[in-house]
């Protein structure tokens, strides 16, 4: 048995919203408390009651099952092996702990305006300071360390031309137990899905442009955006509700901090799903409304395409414009021949990234970094 620190951005959670990050590492301490390890997120700042239930909800796992997986740096001394899982690659040295294994969400740093458009004055100045002393050593840290793990083949093809060196693939953990049975189309409403964090990279003010050309292609049919909120999600909302206003858009629904109860409901009783975050990594939200049965129209140029869709237009239909999304999405919503095939080969297809898998492949390359 081993000591294991796995190392993740808890902070950014509370500033852009809950996401698949944050999934993965709680995922990554259940994989290895399984495989026999004694495993913990660290951080300075565990979550309390209200942040664990906030927690548990959208991951659809208990509060007192969220705190357990937490402690602090003190309780976690000399460890075995660090592993860091947000993506972040200093993330963890400011408590003494350098990365043996850094799993990778995304090929590129963006920068700090992208995530974070609402700094201003000394935090807007600390972040990009931040940001500047990343972008410098991350490449060291990533060359000194036992082993990477890349969320997608899309991120390790990316990886692997600037590193040269071998790239770990384990893709994401998704929740999927509550989404099926696939509800048949029949007992769906006309609403097409987005479901995406309330964050400035997701690009959600094109719910809006989608909105308006699906009403040019004569679409009736409501729009729901869900997703978790962050200390910067009011700027995206305002957004949105003024695109909406010019554009005399009134069909979209916005749904934030949804139950993951709710949320289920949204993916299986909706006719369509559409993801709108250009180069996405992977799409952990993209395989949901696939396990749904929720056939899904992803950006051709990503790995929601290349990795949870397989490349295959019998799991979802890709998109290289705005306007082909629209076309696929409305293609969808009459053809019933092609959604009842598209829903059956998605369900299939959601199985390989159910959370069972992510645990024992993770703990498979922990295995192999211990020797």
């Amino acid at each position: 048995m081993a000591r294991i620190a796995v190392v993740h951005h808890v902070s950014s959670s509370r500033l852009m919203g809950l996401g698949g990050a944050e999934l993965v590492a709680l995922e990554t301490v259940l994989g290895l408390r399984e495989a026999g390890h004694e495993a913990y997120i660290v951080t300075y700042h565990p979550p309390g009651p209200r942040e664990a239930a906030r927690l548990g909800a959208h991951h659809g796992i208990s509060p007192g099952e969220a705190m357990d997986l937490f402690t602090r740096p003190r309780r976690m001394r000399s460890p075995d092996l660090v592993i860091n899982t947000s993506g972040d690659v200093l993330a963890g040295l400011f408590m003494g702990y350098r990365p043996d294994i850094v799993y990778l969400h995304y090929p590129l740093s963006k920068s700090i305006d992208t995530y974070y458009p609402g700094l201003r004055g000394a935090e807007r100045l600390a972040g990009k300071i931040y940001a500047l002393i990343n972008k410098v050593f991350a490449p060291h840290m990533l060359v000194s360390a036992k082993a990477i793990i890349a969320n997608s083949m899309f991120t390790a093809r990316i990886l692997a031309e600037s590193l040269h060196r071998r790239i770990y693939v384990v893709h994401p953990p998704v929740k999927t137990s509550d989404l099926t049975p696939p509800l048949p189309r029949n007992r769906r409403k006309m609403r097409v899905l987005v479901v995406s964090r309330f964050s400035p990279e997701k690009n959600l003010e094109y719910v809006v442009v989608l909105s308006h050309m699906l009403t040019r292609l004569g679409v009736e049919a409501r729009i729901a955006v869900a997703g978790s909120t962050g200390r910067y999600s009011r700027l995206v909302v305002k957004r949105l509700k003024r695109l909406m206003e010019n554009y005399g858009v009134d069909n979209i629904d916005l749904y934030m901090d949804l139950p993951r109860r709710r949320l289920a409901m949204l993916y299986r009783n909706s006719m369509v799903y559409v993801h709108l975050t250009r180069r996405e990594h992977f799409g952990i939200s993209v395989v949901e409304a696939m396990a749904a049965g929720t056939p899904p129209v992803v950006p051709e140029e990503s790995g929601a395409w290349l990795d949870a869709a397989g490349a295959s237009r019998e799991h979802a239909l890709p998109y290289r414009s705005l306007w082909e999304a629209a076309e696929n999405v409305a293609r969808l919503l009459r053809d019933k021949e092609l959604w009842n095939r598209i829903s059956r080969g998605a369900a299939e297809r959601a199985r390989c990234f159910d959370s069972i898998f992510f645990r024992k492949r993770i703990a498979a390359v922990v295995e192999e970094v211990l020797g």
